[in-house]
Order: structure tokens, then sequence, then C-alpha cells
């Protein structure tokens, strides 16, 4: 059985579309549990009156992706479990495919993730995925193109998006689930990096499609607070992840960028983003004993292979006119 957890967060518009698109699919054998993190539009009416078959876990506060899905997790009765974004409507044979590449090589399959296409231009990408780069940052192989079928051979990547992946039960009691210090932002990827380093893959499955309201919640949140979250969870995946030269290498190299873009926030007369950047710095110092802790865990007990293997996979930079492009983009956007 496959167990969906659709976290939620006042999403009553989207709910409709991607529930019905579950009740559609070809394969049959799931169970659905929506977590709703303290809603206050008509989400709770909708799930009760429609869709009475689903699970409902209620969080008396806004917990995040993370909170909302790790509560989720521990009601979950699958051997597999579909992480799905509530803003999203699911192609008919999406679980069908996904469980398919899934079960076709479980000794290297980790996780299996959709193509996320975008709901209102679904010729063009989300993302395809993402990978690790030079900086500590990510870079989005895909993003905003037009999908051409280009990218139907891929096999792997370091983190694709966290807008519906599923991975078993097994790999979850391997490597555990999200960190409860994120609630938002790079908690995928730091989930998948483990994933990585317990030397299991993550797998592309073009055939399973999905289509994204991108921004479908996170219109709901400031743009400091989006930068806040990212920046402090990024450092901290880093300082976790890393091996100890990686770590000395990387890190302030990471933290030095981050002191520029906190910087050119300022010219922007963005100091609430300068200041969230700032933040994120700040947290990390803060807790970096926990940080260590949680660091010793990983590099004790998960991970299997050496960095040098490791970003073979993971590992690419960004050519100059992307980058230019995606700068241009991310600036536009604020």
């Amino acid at each position: 059985m496959i167990s969906v957890i659709i976290p939620n967060y006042n999403g009553a518009r989207f709910l409709r579309d991607c529930l019905n698109s579950i009740k559609e699919q070809s394969y049959k054998d799931f169970e659905v549990i929506v977590v709703d993190n303290a809603s206050e539009d008509d989400s709770l009416d909708i799930l009760k009156n429609d869709y009475p078959e689903v699970k409902v876990v209620l969080n008396k506060s806004n917990l995040g992706f993370v909170g909302a899905n790790n509560e989720g997790y521990k009601q979950a009765q699958g051997e597999y479990i579909l992480f799905l974004n509530n803003d999203t409507k699911l192609d008919k044979d999406c679980f069908k495919h996904l469980l398919e590449k899934a079960e076709s090589n479980k000794k290297d399959i980790g996780v299996v993730f959709a193509k996320i296409l975008r709901m209102d231009q679904p010729e063009m990408y989300d993302a395809v995925g993402s990978y690790l780069t030079t900086f500590g940052f990510l870079y989005h192989l895909g993003f905003r193109e037009i999908d051409r079928g280009q990218y139907d051979n891929l096999e792997y990547v370091f983190s694709p998006k966290g807008v519906c992946f599923l991975v078993s039960k097994k790999i979850i009691d391997e490597v555990g689930l999200f960190d409860s210090d994120y609630f938002a932002y790079f908690e995928e990827s730091d989930f998948f990096w483990r994933v990585w380093l317990n030397n299991y893959k993550i797998a592309f499955m073009p055939k399973a499609v999905v289509y994204h309201k991108v921004g479908g919640t996170s219109t709901q949140l400031s743009s400091s607070f989006i930068d806040y979250h990212s920046f402090k969870n990024r450092i901290a995946s880093l300082i976790k992840n890393l091996s100890c030269f990686s770590v000395l290498c990387m890190v302030p190299l990471h933290i030095f960028c981050c002191l520029v873009i906190s910087l050119l926030y300022v010219f922007m007369m963005r100091f609430k983003n300068s200041k969230a950047v700032l933040g994120a710095i700040g947290w990390n110092i803060r807790h970096l004993p926990q940080t260590l802790k949680k660091r010793k865990n990983v590099q004790g007990n998960i991970r299997k292979m050496s960095d040098r293997q490791l970003f073979k996979d993971i590992k690419k930079d960004m050519p100059i006119k992307k980058l230019i492009k995606f700068v241009g983009i991310y600036l536009k956007r604020w």
C-alpha cells in the first residue's frame, strides 16, 4: 500500500483538484492522509463533507511543511510513502509509474520522483531536479524550460523538488525523515542528501506526471520569512552532511556568499531580507552544538560513501548563461 501524505495550510482552493486526481488513479491500493496546519479557511469543511475516506490529522498550530509531514508519517500504514503538495493535480497513472520504478531496483533506488510541470503552463517544467554546486547552493535543472522530452532519459539527480516523491518506509527507517528544526525549505534536499549518503539513488520517472500550481503555498509567506528559513536550513545541511574536508572548504565559501547577498539586499532597500539572511547565519552559530550532534549521527551511522564518490553524481555547477538568467528571475520575483 502507498500512504499519501499531504500537508495543508489554508489550501481549500487546491484540495478538490488534488484529491479528485488521487481518486482517479489507476493504482488503487493507497490511503490518503491530510495534515492540516491550523487552517482558517474552508479546508476542514471540504475534507469532512466531500472526502470522508481521507484521514485528517489536526495540528494545533502551523508546524510548516516539515512538521505536517512528520506528523502524517506517524499515521502512515503503507509500505511506501508518497509525499505530495496540496497545490497539485496528478496524471491518472502517476502512482502506478512511481511504484513500478521503485520496485524495479530496490537495491539501488531509494526515492522516485515525478515529472513536475507548471499547472498554469503545462508545457513547461517547474524544475526537473537540482544538483549541489561548489558554493553550496542548488542548480535547478530544467527550471522554467519547455518540456520537449529532453530530460526523459535522465536517471538521477541530487534533489528533486518536494512536490511529489515516493520513498519506502525501509529507507526512512534507515536515514530518518525531515529535520524538525527546519519548518520549511531545503528539508527535502537535506533528506535526499542522507539517502544518497546511505548509498541509494534518487530516480526520475518522467511517465509519472504532476501539475503544480507554483507558489500556491509560498505566496502566503513573506519573502524575508522564506529567505530566513532557506538560508538557515541550507547552512545547517552543509554542516551536517559534508565530510570534514568538504565542510572546511564549502561552508566558509557559502557563508561569504550569504554575506554578499545580504549586502546586495541593502543596496536594493530590502532591509528585512538582508536581516533575514544575517539571522539565518546567527541561528546556525547559536545552534551549532545541536547541529554537530546531528552531524555525528549522519557521519557515523548513515554515511556509506566518500564525498569524492558522491559528488560525481550530485555536484554540478550552473553554466554562466543560466546563472545570469536565474539571478534575473530571482531578483524580478522580489
